[in-house]
């Protein structure tokens, strides 16, 4: 017969699996299961075209290009001091008004009131719908 002290030590050890234990491995379980439905909710989801294309941005530059068809600097006739500072002509890529509302976080009155924007804008606004 174990003496008595190793029967307690074996009762603690005993409490303490259930105690740490069986909350472990109902985490466990939750969590795999967890995954495991995660994973069929992504297979069974529809694929959303996700290529750059498919952006706001890239509406708005599509649409630039084909309404104003060169880039603002020249449309506008900039002398060469004002377009080396000019976000527009710093990221060519892009309408100027949306380079300039990323450089400077905002428009100015200049391009609100200009053609470019009106015409751009609105065309990026269309294609977004």
């Amino acid at each position: 017969m174990p003496s008595p002290q190793f029967v307690e030590l074996l009762v603690l050890i005993g409490i303490a699996l259930l105690r740490f234990g069986v909350p472990f491995l109902i985490t466990a379980g939750v969590a795999w299961w967890l995954y495991r439905l995660d994973v069929k909710w992504r297979g069974a989801a529809p694929v959303i075209a996700t290529s750059p294309t498919d952006t706001p941005a890239a509406r708005a530059i599509d649409a630039h290009s084909r309404i104003i068809g060169e880039p603002c600097w020249v449309y506008r006739a900039c002398p060469e001091q004002v377009r080396d500072k000019c976000p527009a002509y710093l990221q060519p890529e892009l309408p100027c008004w949306l380079a300039r509302l990323r450089c400077d976080g905002r428009l100015t009155g200049g391009c609100r009131c200009c053609s470019i924007f009106a015409t751009g804008h609105t065309a990026a606004t269309l294609a977004g719908d």
